[in-house]
């Protein structure tokens, strides 16, 4: 077993490192991906959330995959975890998680961190449930990144690995 992440501005990646080790296996960037023979293997798939895409999915969809975490920075409510397993064409019976990551402007670039800032503009306004900390993310960066927001994800893991 395999974990495959693709981080944009390093959330993903600390949460790909950490779950690596707590279950003793290999992480590796989506980008290095060529440089593996996992054909056989099964894939844990960690991927940033961009307008409602989990980026790099599409490069692993051919692999065998244990699951699928997005990490993003908005709560999770059902009617917005039904809409990312639905723009993202995620199975049914494949297990999805959903965990806070954060976000870094100055590591943004471009329209990605344009969209970011409207998104984010718009998210406050609305002020869409979203608690004081989350807030004070979207208008001037932080993190939610913590080992603990892996429990579920390695509890299922290491019940399904028998």
């Amino acid at each position: 077993m395999k974990i495959i992440y693709c981080s944009n501005t390093g959330f993903t990646k600390q949460y790909a490192i950490m779950l690596a080790n707590k279950l003793g296996i290999e992480s590796i960037d989506v980008k290095d991906i060529k440089k593996y023979d996992i054909k056989d293997e099964e894939i844990i798939f960690l991927g940033w959330i961009f307008a409602g895409i989990i980026m790099g999915l599409n490069k692993v969809r051919k692999y065998k995959l244990k699951c699928v975490i997005s990490v993003g920075i908005l709560k999770l409510t059902d009617e917005y975890k039904n809409e990312l397993i639905k723009s993202n064409n995620i199975e049914r019976d494949k297990s999805f998680f959903y965990i806070q990551g954060g976000i870094d402007y100055k590591e943004l670039k471009g329209i990605k961190k344009i969209l970011l800032k409207a998104v984010a503009s718009n998210i406050i306004k609305e002020n869409k449930n979203e608690n004081e900390g989350i807030i004070n993310i979207l208008k001037n960066g932080g993190s939610l990144v913590k080992e603990e927001n892996l429990n579920d994800i390695i509890e299922y893991i290491n019940k399904n690995n028998a």
